[in-house]
């Protein structure tokens, strides 16, 4: 799972912010000089447009009293584009837990003591996830950002919908 700036249009690979231009000029670079070393540039580009295929952009306007600007504003440390995603995750998490605790409900008693953490890929904060859990979206709840796990079947494709070769 890779960190996807959706503002830039870019991915991180290997430590490098990166375009879909980008990654496709480095495929090509690397098949011009017979170099078919490239599958995780191709699953980083796969996962890039992924992730954009599945996203909105979503531009409007909102008249708010200073007030309520002020505190908007210190959600996002100053940024008006920080603050308004932090406010709109907050909210959205809010409502996914309240659906998760009825979804969680379900679960027997002896899965839901059964928990796994993983680390977040930009903060590195501890992400519980319980046993039986369905979903392959996950958000941090320190620092919000979104994320994909990875399918645990070895035998999965990784290339879905790719010709590499």
């Amino acid at each position: 799972m890779l960190e996807i700036d959706f503002e830039e249009r870019k991915i991180k690979l290997d430590e490098k912010w990166v375009t879909e231009q980008d990654m496709i000029s480095m495929i090509k670079e690397k098949m011009e000089k017979g170099d078919m070393q490239f599958a995780e540039i191709a699953l980083a580009l796969e996962e890039f447009n992924v992730a954009f295929e599945n996203s909105k952009e979503i531009n409007i306007s909102i008249t708010l009293p200073v007030d309520d600007y002020e505190k908007l504003l210190s959600l996002g440390k100053g940024d008006e584009k920080a603050a308004v995603r932090t406010a709109i995750n907050e909210f959205i998490n809010r409502t996914s837990n309240k659906n998760a605790m009825v979804e969680s409900e379900a679960v027997s008693e002896q899965d839901k003591q059964k928990k796994t953490f993983i680390k977040c890929f930009k903060c590195q904060a501890p992400i519980e996830l319980l046993h039986g859990q369905k979903t392959t979206e996950i958000q941090c709840p320190k620092c919000m950002a979104i994320g994909h796990l990875k399918s645990e079947n070895k035998e999965a494709v990784k290339y879905q919908d790719h010709f590499l070769g």
